[in-house]
């Protein structure tokens, strides 16, 4: 889960000035957001604010200014309440699986210019 104040912003900054996404950020971000949606912030640059991020599905859940940590820790003992806290890995295992086989496929697709695969072959 993620949680912004209300005047955060997000955006992969380093196109600004050439430098590449070095630290996974490129498979995350597309994990997170989907390839369209991930390709255009990685290529453009762009930075979104809070309510869009949270449109997009990069954060959960906006708050006003300086509430961030407070709703945090809100949220936390609101899982931490329920019965069997230990169950949450169980949860989030098949969920993160599930997020990680999303992404694979794109880079099969066939080459609109070339008619051929760009996957290598086995």
């Amino acid at each position: 889960m993620a949680i912004a104040d209300e005047h955060a912003t997000f955006g992969v900054t380093c196109r600004r000035w050439n430098i590449g996404l070095a630290d996974g950020g490129t498979q995350r971000l597309t994990r997170i957001l989907g390839y369209r949606r991930a390709i255009e912030l990685i290529i453009t640059g762009r930075v979104i604010d809070a309510r869009e991020a949270e449109r997009i599905g990069l954060v959960n859940e906006v708050v006003p200014k300086g509430t961030c940590v407070q709703r945090a820790i809100e949220l936390a003992e609101n899982v931490a309440g329920l019965p069997s806290p230990r169950c949450v890995p169980i949860f989030k295992r098949p969920a993160a699986a599930r997020a990680d086989r999303s992404t694979t496929g794109y880079a099969s697709k066939r080459s609109a210019s070339t008619g051929r695969s760009s996957s290598p072959k086995p």
